[in-house]
């Protein structure tokens, strides 16, 4: 009975999710609903006549561009730099000179 908990609970350690995999698939979720924003306001801008309302779109547009970049930025360097990569890390002890006696 003892032992099964222990089990269970060495189990649940080994099966923890990453930080890194929560963080990524937040921003992909991010990066969608950007992306559906700026094609209703590019939608939007088509229609719009009044001149004043097509700056502001505008503006807006470039806003979300800028933040789309951004989440890529993120969301590629956190992919490259994750923390499964480092815990496989292999160390190697260099020997800088022979031992002396």
């Amino acid at each position: 009975m003892k032992l099964k908990k222990i089990l269970n609970d060495i189990k649940a350690f080994f099966t923890k999710k990453d930080p890194d995999k929560k963080y990524i698939e937040l921003m992909e979720k991010t990066l969608h609903k950007l992306r559906e924003k700026a094609q209703k306001l590019e939608v939007q801008l088509k229609n719009e006549k009044n001149l004043a309302l097509c700056k502001d779109i505008n503006l807006t547009l470039m806003v979300i561009y800028k933040q789309q970049k951004k989440c890529i930025k993120l969301i590629d360097d956190r992919k490259n730099n994750s923390s499964l990569q480092k815990k496989h890390k292999v160390n190697t002890r260099t020997e800088l000179s022979p031992p002396l006696l």
